[in-house]
C-alpha cells in the first residue's frame, strides 16, 4: 500500500475520500444519513492512516510502534494534546459521545501487531487479529447509528468475513510487499508459493478453506439486516453482503494470485440493486429503543421535552431498569436469578472496562455508551441499582428492617435519580442530595401504591419495626393478598371475611400512614438541598415530584385502604402537571 502523508487535515480527507473509493465495500456512502456521516468518516479516517503507517515499508518496526503506541494511550486518557491531527477528528466524537475509544484503540493493536507478526499459526490466532481488526469496525458503525438492537454476533462476522476476503485478494502483495501471511501458516506446504504467477495447488487448497470460513461467516450474518432499524444503514449492510458474496464468488473460480480479484462496476452495481431490494422487504423488522414505551408511567411527560440526546438517555436508563427489575422479577429459579445478576454486573463491568475487546453484549447495556461517556454515568449508581435488586433477589425484602429498606430504596431509586440528575445537568453537588431524597420519596410512594402487587410477588416492602409496632410482625404476603380478612382467619384456612373492624386492611393503616410520612419528610429534604441555581435544568425532576405528590393525598382519601383500586392520574392530568411551574 502506497504510504501518503499528508500534512493538513484537509488534504487527509482528500485523500481518504480518494482510498474511498477504491475500498471493496461502501465506506460512509450515501446510504448513511447525514447526521451519521461526519463521526464515520472521523473513524474511517483515524483507521485508514493508522493502517498506512502500519503499512509503510519505509518505517521500521521501531518507528512503526513509536508511531502508533503514544496515540492508543492518548485515547485512553483524553489527551487531545498529545494526540496526531489525524486522530483527532475521531476523538471529537469520542468525546461528544457518539462512538467509544475502545474501538479505535482495537485497531491500533491489530495495526502494531501487523507491525511485528507476519505469520499466524493456526485459525484461533487469524480471528484474534480479525476481531481486532474489523469487528470494531461494525461496532463503531452500529454505536454511531444508535441502533442498539442490532445483531452484535451478526456484525462480527460479517467485519470477519470481510477482513477475510480482503486478505484473500491481497495474498501475494501482502507476502511480496509487507511479508505477511493471513493464512494460517499450516495451510500451506511452502510459502514461497505466494510469490509466484499463479496458485500453485496447495495456496488454491487454502485459499478454499478460508473461503469455506467465510461462507460459514456470511451465513451467521445473515440475519444482521433484519436487526437494524433505520432503512439507509440497513440498506448498506444488505449491499456489502451481497458484495461480500459475489467476490467469494469470484475467489473460487479465479486466481488471486495471477492477479487482484475485483468485482467489475456492473457486478457492483447489481450488488446495490439487490441490497436497496432486500432492505425494503426487510424494513420493520427492528425497532429503536423509544422513550414512548414509557408513555404509561409517571415519567413520560417530564421527559418527553428534553433535548434528543437527553431524552434518548433518559429512555436507555429507564430501559435499564425496566429489563434488569424483570430479569429478577421473571426468572424462574433462584439460580436463574443469580445468573441474570452476575450476567448484568458484568455487563456494568463492560460498560467501564479499559480492555479493548470488553464490550456490553446486551443491547439495552450498549444503549447506555453514549449515556456514560457524555453524562458521565458513575459505575457505582448503576452497581447500586443491581445492589438494590439482590436485595429482593436474596428474600431480604420480607418485612425488612428500616435501615435495609432505606439501603433499598437508594439503590433502586435515588441511584436512578442521581443518573437521572446527571443527564439532566447541575451545577451545584446539592442536586446530590436532591436527587437521593427525592427518590427515596418516590420510591416509598411507590410501596404505598403495591403493596397487594409486591405481596403476589412474595415481598413486603414495610419495615419490620413499624409492623411490630401495630402487632403485625408476622404478617405473611398471603395475608395482604386479602386483606379483608384477619390474621388469624387467614392462617387458619378460613375463606369468610370477618368484621371491617378486624380486617388486615384496617391494621395496616397506621402502618401505611407512618410510611406516607416518611415519603413526605424525603420529599421536604429533597426541597431543602434543591439548588436554586439549577432549578431550571432539573425541571424534569420536579414535575414527576409534582406528579408523585398528587398520589398521597390520593391515598389518605382511601384511608390508606390496601383493598381499595390503586391511585392513578389520568395521561392528561401527568402532562398538566409535567408543564406547571
Amino acid at each position: 500500500m502506497t504510504n501518503v502523508q499528508p500534512t493538513t487535515l484537509q488534504q487527509f480527507s482528500e485523500v481518504s475520500a480518494a482510498r474511498r473509493k477504491q475500498e471493496n465495500f461502501p465506506v460512509a456512502s450515501w446510504f448513511l444519513p447525514r447526521h451519521a456521516r461526519a463521526a464515520t468518516l472521523a473513524f474511517y479516517h483515524f483507521a485508514r492512516h493508522a493502517d498506512d503507517i502500519a503499512d509503510n515499508p519505509a518505517l521500521s518496526r521501531e518507528e512503526k510502534l513509536a508511531a502508533l503506541a503514544p496515540v492508543g494511550r492518548a485515547l485512553l486518557a483524553g489527551d487531545k494534546a498529545a494526540l496526531p491531527e489525524w486522530a483527532r477528528a475521531y476523538h471529537h466524537h469520542v468525546q461528544l459521545g457518539d462512538v467509544d475509544c475502545r474501538h479505535g484503540r482495537a485497531l491500533l493493536s491489530a495495526f502494531m501487531q501487523d507491525a511485528s507478526k507476519g505469520r499466524y499459526a493456526n485459525w484461533d490466532e487469524l480471528r484474534d487479529y480479525c476481531m481486532r481488526s474489523a469487528a470494531p469496525v461494525g461496532h463503531a458503525v452500529l454505536e454511531i447509528h444508535r441502533e442498539w438492537r442490532a445483531d452484535i454476533h451478526a456484525s462480527d462476522a460479517l467485519c470477519n468475513a470481510l477482513q477475510l476476503l480482503n486478505h484473500l485478494q491481497d495474498l501475494k502483495s501482502d507476502f511480496m510487499e509487507r511479508h505477511r501471511i493471513y493464512l494460517p501458516i499450516g495451510w500451506l506446504d511452502n510459502p514461497d508459493h505466494l510469490s509466484g504467477d499463479f496458485a500453485t495447488p496447495d495456496v488454491r487448497q487454502a485459499i478454499n478453506r478460508a473461503l469455506k470460513k467465510v461462507e460459514a461467516m456470511l451465513v451467521e450474518a445473515a440475519p444482521l439486516p433484519g436487526t437494524i432499524s433505520g432503512f439507509r444503514l440497513r440498506a448498506e449492510i444488505c449491499t456489502i453482503l451481497n458484495v461480500a458474496h459475489a467476490l467469494a464468488r469470484e475467489l473460487k473460480t479465479r486466481d488471486p494470485i495471477g492477479t487482484r480479484v475485483e468485482l467489475s462496476l456492473l457486478q457492483k452495481c447489481s450488488c446495490l440493486a439487490r441490497g436497496i431490494g432486500m432492505a425494503f422487504r426487510q424494513r420493520g423488522g427492528a425497532r429503536r429503543f423509544s422513550i414512548l414505551r414509557a408513555a404509561r408511567t409517571s415519567f413520560f411527560w417530564p421527559i418527553v421535552g428534553l433535548p434528543r440526546e437527553k431524552r434518548a438517555a433518559m429512555a436507555a436508563l429507564y430501559r435499564f431498569c425496566r429489563v434488569t427489575d424483570d430479569a429478577i422479577d421473571e426468572a424462574p429459579s433462584a439460580e436463574e436469578i443469580q445468573r441474570n445478576l452476575h450476567f448484568w454486573r458484568t455487563e456494568v463491568a463492560a460498560l467501564y472496562s479499559d480492555a479493548i475487546l470488553a464490550y456490553p453484549s446486551h443491547p439495552v447495556t450498549r444503549a447506555l455508551l453514549p449515556a456514560v461517556r457524555k453524562f458521565h454515568f458513575r459505575r457505582e449508581h448503576l452497581e447500586g441499582i443491581l445492589d438494590g435488586l439482590a436485595m429482593d433477589a436474596s428474600g431480604a425484602m420480607l418485612r425488612p428492617s428500616a435501615y435495609q429498606l432505606d439501603r433499598y430504596c437508594y439503590g433502586v431509586a435515588s441511584c436512578v435519580g442521581l443518573l437521572s440528575v446527571a443527564i439532566f445537568g447541575y451545577t451545584n453537588p446539592q442536586a446530590e442530595e436532591f436527587a437521593i431524597h427525592l427518590g427515596k420519596a418516590f420510591q416509598y410512594i411507590n410501596i404505598l401504591r403495591d403493596v397487594r402487587e409486591d405481596a403476589g410477588r412474595g415481598r413486603i416492602y414495610l419495615p419490620q419495626e413499624l409492623l411490630m409496632e401495630h402487632g403485625l410482625g408476622r404478617i405473611t404476603p398471603e395475608a395482604l393478598c386479602h386483606p379483608e380478612r384477619s390474621e388469624g382467619s387467614h392462617a387458619a384456612g378460613d375463606p369468610s371475611p370477618l368484621a371491617q373492624d378486624d380486617s388486615i386492611a384496617l391494621r395496616l393503616r397506621p402502618v401505611l400512614a407512618e410510611l406516607g410520612k416518611l415519603a413526605r419528610n424525603h420529599l421536604a429534604q429533597a426541597d431543602e438541598f434543591l439548588p436554586p441555581e439549577d432549578r431550571k435544568s432539573l425541571a424534569p425532576a420536579l414535575a414527576m415530584r409534582r406528579i408523585y405528590t398528587r398520589y398521597l393525598p390520593m391515598m389518605e382519601a382511601q384511608g390508606w385502604n390496601i383493598a381499595a383500586p390503586r391511585v392513578r392520574l389520568p395521561g392528561w392530568k401527568k402532562l398538566w402537571l409535567a408543564i406547571k411551574r
